[in-house]
């Protein structure tokens, strides 16, 4: 499966604010709008429109690491994987924290069984989930912070502040006492010298103490982390 730019389509904000979001003014909103006639070729299936748009807009844009993103999935499309590889290169020279570009390349490099290379890329990607899940939960936006935690564990099972996050939000928004247990469990597992630990061993033993009668009491009023 080839990762789509859509992955990187976020609402922005302090956190979320990047150099590629042809925001510039000028030739950046010239080559934004070719990255999108691009785009909208891609989809139609024609990969020589889609590239040549791209390449458009990265000649009027240089930093333009979205469309380096999408011109390496236009080439990969094509079976031209060197090429492919060498835009996926570019996008994350210019972007290093770009999710879609990190596993396209992380995909080729399993494919040409660069092991090394693909746990690099992983651990780089785990880290970029983690990231998003920080700029989400500083936007309140706690479902999709929810998401990019879970995948960052996935990744990297032994990211050990993602748990401790997610064990925060499922406890705060979702309500969900057995999923933040099992995560803040996990957390205090990969980290038990962490600084935070006499702090959440007491919400733990709260949220058990309360679970009992969540139904007729609500969640508990203990708050930590989540803003």
């Amino acid at each position: 499966m080839v990762f789509s730019v859509t992955l990187m389509l976020l609402p922005l904000g302090p956190a979320l604010a990047r150099a590629d979001d042809g925001s510039r003014g000028g030739l950046a909103k010239e080559a934004c709008l070719y990255r999108q006639e691009g785009y909208e070729a891609q989809r139609a299936g024609d990969m020589d429109e889609a590239i040549t748009n791209y390449h458009k807009a990265i000649l009027l844009d240089p930093a333009y690491a979205t469309a380096y993103n999408d011109l390496g999935v236009s080439y990969e499309t094509l079976g031209q994987l060197e090429r492919a590889k060498q835009a996926y290169t570019q996008c994350l020279e210019i972007n290093p924290r770009h999710a879609s570009a990190s596993a396209n390349l992380a995909r080729l490099s399993e494919r040409e069984g660069n092991f090394s290379e693909v746990g690099r890329l992983t651990n780089e990607l785990a880290e970029t989930y983690y990231d998003l899940g920080v700029a989400y939960t500083e936007l309140r936006a706690y479902s999709k912070a929810i998401d990019a935690y879970e995948k960052s564990v996935a990744l990297n099972p032994a990211s050990g502040q993602a748990y401790a996050h997610l064990g925060l939000l499922y406890k705060q928004v979702r309500h969900d006492p057995d999923k933040a247990s099992r995560h803040l469990h996990t957390y205090l597992r990969l980290n038990p010298h962490a600084a935070d630990r006499e702090e959440l061993e007491a919400l733990l033993a709260l949220m058990q103490r309360d679970q009992p009668t969540r139904s007729s009491t609500g969640s508990s009023a203990a708050t930590w982390g989540v803003p």
